[in-house]
């Protein structure tokens, strides 16, 4: 019952949400190269992100890389 009423609300509401992402997407598109180019002449401002990216590279790979080893039985 609970999952006939959800697939139908999920139904009903797929399109007007499409519609809704097709006419923000220029947009958003356009903001986000404005906001690289901008961030581009001042470098410093992105040195947090590239520190904080690699950190998160790292730890992801430390994480991935002892719950792959654990369910080897080679």
């Amino acid at each position: 019952m609970i999952a006939g009423i959800l697939d139908r609300l999920i139904n009903l509401l797929k399109w007007p949400f499409a519609v809704w992402s097709a006419w923000v997407l220029f947009p958003a598109s356009q903001s986000a190269y404005e906001i690289v180019i901008n961030s581009l002449d001042k470098i410093e401002v992105l040195i947090p992100l590239f520190v904080g990216g690699f950190a998160y590279l790292v730890t992801s790979r430390i994480i991935v890389g002892k719950k792959s080893k654990v369910g080897l039985t080679h």
